[in-house]
Protein backbone atom coordinates (compact mmCIF):
# COMPACT_ATOMS: atom_id res chain seq x y z
CA UNK A 1 0.00 0.00 0.00
CA UNK A 2 1.43 3.40 -1.01
CA UNK A 3 2.25 6.11 1.55
CA UNK A 4 -0.26 8.85 2.15
CA UNK A 5 0.38 12.37 0.74
CA UNK A 6 1.02 13.64 4.26
CA UNK A 7 3.64 10.96 4.91
CA UNK A 8 5.33 11.63 1.55
CA UNK A 9 5.48 15.34 2.40
CA UNK A 10 6.98 14.53 5.80
CA UNK A 11 9.66 12.35 4.21
CA UNK A 12 10.46 15.09 1.69
CA UNK A 13 10.80 17.63 4.49
CA UNK A 14 13.17 15.35 6.40
CA UNK A 15 15.33 14.85 3.29
CA UNK A 16 15.47 18.63 2.75
CA UNK A 17 16.51 19.16 6.39
CA UNK A 18 19.28 16.56 6.09
CA UNK A 19 20.58 18.19 2.91
CA UNK A 20 20.43 21.63 4.51
CA UNK A 21 22.31 20.37 7.59
CA UNK A 22 24.95 18.74 5.38
CA UNK A 23 25.42 22.02 3.46
CA UNK A 24 25.82 23.99 6.70
CA UNK A 25 28.41 21.51 7.97
CA UNK A 26 30.26 21.72 4.66
CA UNK A 27 30.37 25.53 4.75
CA UNK A 28 31.42 25.72 8.38
CA UNK A 29 33.84 22.84 8.73
CA UNK A 30 35.44 22.60 5.28
CA UNK A 31 38.14 25.24 4.58
CA UNK A 32 37.50 27.62 1.71
CA UNK A 33 38.64 26.17 -1.58
CA UNK A 34 41.61 27.73 -3.30
CA UNK A 35 40.28 29.94 -6.16
CA UNK A 36 40.63 28.42 -9.60
CA UNK A 37 43.29 29.88 -11.85
CA UNK A 38 41.84 32.90 -13.73
CA UNK A 39 40.82 32.31 -17.32
CA UNK A 40 42.88 34.40 -19.81
CA UNK A 41 40.77 37.13 -21.40
CA UNK A 42 42.59 37.87 -24.64
CA UNK A 43 42.67 41.49 -25.79
CA UNK A 44 43.96 42.31 -29.28
CA UNK A 45 45.05 45.95 -29.38
CA UNK A 46 46.85 48.28 -31.79
CA UNK A 47 49.68 50.25 -30.11
CA UNK A 48 50.10 52.37 -33.26
CA UNK A 49 46.47 53.56 -33.26
CA UNK A 50 45.74 56.76 -31.36
CA UNK A 51 44.32 56.98 -28.78
CA UNK A 52 43.21 53.34 -28.60
CA UNK A 53 46.75 52.05 -28.15
CA UNK A 54 47.34 54.38 -25.22
CA UNK A 55 43.99 53.55 -23.61
CA UNK A 56 44.74 49.83 -23.93
CA UNK A 57 48.09 50.47 -22.26
CA UNK A 58 46.30 52.18 -19.37
CA UNK A 59 44.03 49.16 -18.93
CA UNK A 60 47.10 46.94 -18.54
CA UNK A 61 48.25 49.04 -15.57
CA UNK A 62 44.83 49.50 -13.92
CA UNK A 63 44.86 47.66 -10.57
CA UNK A 64 41.14 48.23 -10.03
CA UNK A 65 40.29 46.54 -13.32
CA UNK A 66 42.74 43.72 -12.67
CA UNK A 67 41.23 42.93 -9.26
CA UNK A 68 37.63 43.26 -10.50
CA UNK A 69 38.26 40.89 -13.42
CA UNK A 70 39.97 38.41 -11.08
CA UNK A 71 36.80 38.33 -8.97
CA UNK A 72 34.94 37.38 -12.15
CA UNK A 73 37.51 34.64 -12.82
CA UNK A 74 39.39 36.40 -15.62
CA UNK A 75 42.87 37.80 -16.26
CA UNK A 76 43.47 40.32 -19.05
CA UNK A 77 46.02 39.05 -21.61
CA UNK A 78 47.22 41.65 -24.10
CA UNK A 79 48.18 40.75 -27.69
CA UNK A 80 49.56 43.66 -29.76
CA UNK A 81 48.76 43.78 -33.50
CA UNK A 82 49.46 46.24 -36.30
CA UNK A 83 45.98 46.63 -37.75
CA UNK A 84 42.35 45.62 -37.60
CA UNK A 85 42.76 42.69 -39.99
CA UNK A 86 45.15 41.01 -37.54
CA UNK A 87 42.68 41.61 -34.73
CA UNK A 88 39.87 40.02 -36.77
CA UNK A 89 42.06 36.97 -37.43
CA UNK A 90 42.74 36.56 -33.70
CA UNK A 91 39.04 36.93 -32.91
CA UNK A 92 38.06 34.37 -35.54
CA UNK A 93 40.64 31.92 -34.17
CA UNK A 94 39.25 32.34 -30.65
CA UNK A 95 42.59 33.61 -29.35
CA UNK A 96 41.00 36.82 -28.04
CA UNK A 97 37.58 38.00 -26.91
CA UNK A 98 38.33 41.74 -27.06
CA UNK A 99 39.82 44.05 -29.66
CA UNK A 100 40.35 47.70 -30.48
CA UNK A 101 38.77 48.05 -33.90
CA UNK A 102 38.07 50.77 -36.43
CA UNK A 103 34.63 51.31 -37.92
CA UNK A 104 35.24 49.60 -41.27
CA UNK A 105 36.95 46.46 -39.91
CA UNK A 106 34.10 46.18 -37.41
CA UNK A 107 31.47 46.48 -40.14
CA UNK A 108 33.21 43.87 -42.31
CA UNK A 109 33.64 41.45 -39.40
CA UNK A 110 30.01 41.60 -38.21
CA UNK A 111 28.65 41.52 -41.77
CA UNK A 112 30.68 38.36 -42.43
CA UNK A 113 28.95 36.64 -39.52
CA UNK A 114 31.38 37.23 -36.64
CA UNK A 115 29.39 37.66 -33.40
CA UNK A 116 30.83 40.95 -32.10
CA UNK A 117 29.44 43.89 -30.17
CA UNK A 118 30.75 47.44 -29.80
CA UNK A 119 30.99 48.28 -26.07
CA UNK A 120 32.44 51.82 -26.05
CA UNK A 121 33.85 54.49 -28.29
CA UNK A 122 37.65 54.37 -28.55
CA UNK A 123 38.48 57.01 -31.15
CA UNK A 124 36.79 59.93 -32.85
CA UNK A 125 38.83 61.89 -35.35
CA UNK A 126 38.95 62.59 -39.08
CA UNK A 127 40.06 60.97 -42.29
CA UNK A 128 41.33 63.62 -44.70
CA UNK A 129 42.12 64.24 -48.32
CA UNK A 130 45.40 66.19 -48.41
CA UNK A 131 46.63 68.28 -51.33
CA UNK A 132 48.48 71.50 -52.22
CA UNK A 133 47.35 74.81 -50.71
CA UNK A 134 44.67 76.38 -52.85
CA UNK A 135 43.43 73.09 -54.30
CA UNK A 136 39.65 72.57 -54.01
CA UNK A 137 37.66 69.34 -54.23
CA UNK A 138 36.58 70.19 -57.78
CA UNK A 139 40.27 70.45 -58.73
CA UNK A 140 40.75 66.74 -58.05
CA UNK A 141 39.34 65.92 -61.47
CA UNK A 142 42.04 64.14 -63.47
CA UNK A 143 44.49 64.24 -60.54
CA UNK A 144 46.57 61.32 -59.23
CA UNK A 145 45.39 60.53 -55.70
CA UNK A 146 47.15 58.16 -53.32
CA UNK A 147 44.59 55.72 -51.93
CA UNK A 148 44.27 52.44 -50.04
CA UNK A 149 41.34 50.52 -51.51
CA UNK A 150 38.33 49.75 -49.31
CA UNK A 151 39.44 51.82 -46.31
CA UNK A 152 38.10 54.86 -44.50
CA UNK A 153 40.52 56.91 -46.62
CA UNK A 154 38.90 55.57 -49.78
CA UNK A 155 35.44 56.34 -48.35
CA UNK A 156 36.46 59.92 -47.44
CA UNK A 157 37.83 60.41 -50.95
CA UNK A 158 34.56 59.23 -52.55
CA UNK A 159 32.57 61.58 -50.30
CA UNK A 160 34.87 64.51 -51.14
CA UNK A 161 34.59 63.84 -54.88
CA UNK A 162 30.82 63.40 -54.72
CA UNK A 163 30.52 66.74 -52.91
CA UNK A 164 31.78 68.43 -56.07
CA UNK A 165 29.78 66.28 -58.46
CA UNK A 166 32.71 64.01 -59.28
CA UNK A 167 33.05 60.24 -59.15
CA UNK A 168 35.94 57.82 -58.76
CA UNK A 169 36.18 57.62 -62.55
CA UNK A 170 36.99 61.35 -62.70
CA UNK A 171 40.28 60.90 -60.81
CA UNK A 172 43.29 58.60 -61.08
CA UNK A 173 43.50 56.52 -57.92
CA UNK A 174 47.04 55.37 -57.18
CA UNK A 175 47.16 52.31 -54.87
CA UNK A 176 49.64 52.68 -52.02
CA UNK A 177 50.13 52.15 -48.31
CA UNK A 178 49.43 55.06 -45.97
CA UNK A 179 53.06 55.31 -44.82
CA UNK A 180 54.13 55.92 -48.44
CA UNK A 181 51.74 58.77 -49.19
CA UNK A 182 53.50 61.82 -47.79
CA UNK A 183 56.77 60.94 -49.51
CA UNK A 184 54.97 60.33 -52.82
CA UNK A 185 53.23 63.71 -52.48
CA UNK A 186 56.53 65.50 -51.81
CA UNK A 187 58.18 63.84 -54.81
CA UNK A 188 55.30 64.79 -57.11
CA UNK A 189 54.37 61.17 -57.81
CA UNK A 190 50.81 61.96 -56.72
CA UNK A 191 48.82 65.22 -56.56
CA UNK A 192 46.91 64.42 -53.37
CA UNK A 193 46.24 61.56 -50.97
CA UNK A 194 43.45 60.23 -48.75
CA UNK A 195 44.39 58.80 -45.34
CA UNK A 196 43.38 58.43 -41.72
CA UNK A 197 44.99 59.98 -38.64
CA UNK A 198 47.72 60.65 -37.79
CA UNK A 199 49.23 60.78 -41.33
CA UNK A 200 47.31 63.89 -42.54
CA UNK A 201 47.99 65.76 -39.28
CA UNK A 202 51.70 64.96 -39.51
CA UNK A 203 51.90 66.25 -43.10
CA UNK A 204 50.08 69.48 -42.22
CA UNK A 205 52.25 70.00 -39.14
CA UNK A 206 55.47 69.51 -41.09
CA UNK A 207 54.45 71.51 -44.19
CA UNK A 208 51.77 74.02 -43.11
CA UNK A 209 52.60 76.41 -45.97
CA UNK A 210 52.45 73.77 -48.70
CA UNK A 211 49.48 71.49 -48.03
CA UNK A 212 45.90 71.64 -46.78
CA UNK A 213 42.91 69.39 -46.08
CA UNK A 214 40.69 69.38 -49.16
CA UNK A 215 38.04 67.16 -47.58
CA UNK A 216 37.32 65.50 -44.24
CA UNK A 217 35.18 62.63 -43.00
CA UNK A 218 34.66 61.58 -39.39
CA UNK A 219 36.18 58.25 -38.39
CA UNK A 220 35.56 56.27 -35.21
CA UNK A 221 36.84 53.14 -33.49
CA UNK A 222 35.40 50.85 -30.85
CA UNK A 223 36.23 48.53 -28.03
CA UNK A 224 34.80 45.41 -29.67
CA UNK A 225 33.98 42.23 -27.77
CA UNK A 226 32.78 38.72 -28.47
CA UNK A 227 29.00 38.96 -28.19
CA UNK A 228 28.91 35.44 -26.76
CA UNK A 229 31.34 36.31 -23.95
CA UNK A 230 29.43 39.52 -23.23
CA UNK A 231 26.16 37.58 -23.01
CA UNK A 232 27.60 34.93 -20.68
CA UNK A 233 29.54 37.40 -18.52
CA UNK A 234 27.77 40.80 -18.73
CA UNK A 235 29.79 42.21 -15.83
CA UNK A 236 32.99 41.94 -17.90
CA UNK A 237 31.99 44.55 -20.55
CA UNK A 238 30.75 46.79 -17.74
CA UNK A 239 34.13 46.55 -15.97
CA UNK A 240 35.98 47.36 -19.19
CA UNK A 241 33.69 50.29 -19.95
CA UNK A 242 34.33 51.56 -16.41
CA UNK A 243 38.10 51.16 -16.83
CA UNK A 244 38.13 53.16 -20.07
CA UNK A 245 36.05 55.91 -18.46
CA UNK A 246 38.44 55.90 -15.49
CA UNK A 247 41.48 56.22 -17.78
CA UNK A 248 39.97 59.17 -19.65
CA UNK A 249 39.05 60.94 -16.43
CA UNK A 250 42.51 60.26 -15.02
CA UNK A 251 44.22 61.84 -18.02
CA UNK A 252 41.90 64.83 -17.78
CA UNK A 253 42.41 65.41 -14.04
CA UNK A 254 46.02 64.39 -13.37
CA UNK A 255 48.75 66.43 -15.05
CA UNK A 256 51.22 63.55 -14.87
CA UNK A 257 48.82 60.95 -16.28
CA UNK A 258 49.39 61.89 -19.93
CA UNK A 259 53.14 61.41 -19.59
CA UNK A 260 52.70 58.02 -17.92
CA UNK A 261 50.27 56.80 -20.56
CA UNK A 262 52.58 58.10 -23.29
CA UNK A 263 55.52 56.15 -21.83
CA UNK A 264 53.46 52.97 -21.65
CA UNK A 265 52.21 53.43 -25.20
CA UNK A 266 55.74 54.22 -26.47
CA UNK A 267 57.06 51.03 -24.82
CA UNK A 268 54.34 48.98 -26.58
CA UNK A 269 55.16 50.61 -29.93
CA UNK A 270 58.88 49.93 -29.40
CA UNK A 271 58.17 46.27 -28.59
CA UNK A 272 56.01 45.94 -31.71
CA UNK A 273 58.54 47.62 -34.02
CA UNK A 274 61.66 46.27 -32.35
CA UNK A 275 63.03 49.79 -32.01
CA UNK A 276 62.78 52.33 -29.19
CA UNK A 277 61.13 55.68 -29.81
CA UNK A 278 63.33 58.76 -29.54
CA UNK A 279 62.56 61.45 -26.97
CA UNK A 280 61.34 63.68 -29.80
CA UNK A 281 59.01 60.94 -31.05
CA UNK A 282 57.62 60.42 -27.54
CA UNK A 283 57.02 64.15 -27.19
CA UNK A 284 55.16 64.12 -30.51
CA UNK A 285 53.13 61.10 -29.36
CA UNK A 286 52.05 62.96 -26.20
CA UNK A 287 51.16 66.01 -28.28
CA UNK A 288 48.98 63.88 -30.58
CA UNK A 289 47.33 61.96 -27.73
CA UNK A 290 46.06 65.05 -25.93
CA UNK A 291 43.52 66.15 -28.60
CA UNK A 292 42.63 62.53 -29.38
CA UNK A 293 41.67 61.91 -25.75
CA UNK A 294 39.68 65.14 -25.74
CA UNK A 295 37.82 64.11 -28.91
CA UNK A 296 36.64 60.87 -27.26
CA UNK A 297 35.49 62.79 -24.18
CA UNK A 298 35.60 61.88 -20.51
CA UNK A 299 32.87 59.25 -21.03
CA UNK A 300 33.46 57.06 -24.11
CA UNK A 301 29.83 56.66 -25.15
CA UNK A 302 28.92 55.20 -28.50
CA UNK A 303 27.38 58.03 -30.57
CA UNK A 304 23.60 57.99 -30.32
CA UNK A 305 22.00 57.23 -33.66
CA UNK A 306 25.04 55.34 -34.89
CA UNK A 307 22.81 52.36 -35.69
CA UNK A 308 20.17 54.37 -37.56
CA UNK A 309 19.41 54.08 -41.25
CA UNK A 310 21.22 56.86 -43.08
CA UNK A 311 23.90 57.30 -40.39
CA UNK A 312 27.52 57.81 -41.47
CA UNK A 313 28.26 54.23 -40.43
CA UNK A 314 25.36 52.99 -42.54
CA UNK A 315 26.86 54.93 -45.47
CA UNK A 316 30.19 53.16 -44.88
CA UNK A 317 28.37 49.82 -44.87
CA UNK A 318 26.74 50.60 -48.23
CA UNK A 319 30.11 51.75 -49.61
CA UNK A 320 31.77 48.47 -48.58
CA UNK A 321 28.85 46.52 -50.01
CA UNK A 322 29.26 48.30 -53.34
CA UNK A 323 32.95 47.36 -53.36
CA UNK A 324 32.14 43.71 -52.64
CA UNK A 325 33.77 43.87 -49.18
CA UNK A 326 30.44 42.93 -47.56
CA UNK A 327 28.22 40.02 -48.76
CA UNK A 328 25.48 41.29 -51.07
CA UNK A 329 22.79 39.43 -49.08
CA UNK A 330 23.60 41.20 -45.79
CA UNK A 331 21.39 44.12 -44.77
CA UNK A 332 22.22 47.02 -42.44
CA UNK A 333 19.65 45.66 -39.98
CA UNK A 334 22.06 42.79 -39.30
CA UNK A 335 24.47 45.20 -37.63
CA UNK A 336 22.00 47.31 -35.65
CA UNK A 337 22.02 45.07 -32.59
CA UNK A 338 25.82 45.09 -32.43
CA UNK A 339 26.00 48.51 -30.78
CA UNK A 340 25.54 47.92 -27.06
CA UNK A 341 24.88 51.20 -25.28
CA UNK A 342 23.66 49.58 -22.08
CA UNK A 343 26.99 48.49 -20.59
CA UNK A 344 28.40 52.00 -20.21
CA UNK A 345 24.96 53.36 -19.31
CA UNK A 346 24.81 50.91 -16.39
CA UNK A 347 28.28 51.97 -15.23
CA UNK A 348 27.34 55.65 -15.27
CA UNK A 349 24.22 54.92 -13.20
CA UNK A 350 26.45 53.32 -10.55
CA UNK A 351 29.69 55.37 -10.58
CA UNK A 352 30.64 54.56 -6.96
CA UNK A 353 30.24 50.83 -7.50
CA UNK A 354 32.53 50.94 -10.54
CA UNK A 355 34.99 53.42 -8.96
CA UNK A 356 35.37 55.50 -12.09
CA UNK A 357 36.96 58.43 -10.21
CA UNK A 358 39.45 56.37 -8.21
CA UNK A 359 42.82 56.09 -9.94
CA UNK A 360 45.18 53.24 -9.03
CA UNK A 361 47.79 52.42 -11.68
CA UNK A 362 51.07 50.54 -11.31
Amino acid sequence: MSASPARRACHALLRFRRLHLALVVLLVLVPAAVPAKPVPLGFSYQPLASPGGALAAALQHDRILREALARQGFQLTMLPVRDGSEAITQLSQGRVALATMGDMPFIKAVASGMPLCAVTLLKQNYVSVIGPKGMMAADLKGKRIGNTFGTTGHFALMKTLAGSGLSEADAVLVPMEVNEMEDALLKGEIDAYAAWAPTPELTLARYPDRFTAIGKQKSIAFLAMSAKVAELHPEVPRLLAAALTRALMWVERDRGALQKVTRWNAADIAALNGKALSQAAQARLAQDLRPDFKAVGRVPRLPRGIEADGSSLCDEFLFLKKLGKVPASVQWSTLKGSFRFEYLDQVMKNPKQYRITRFDYD
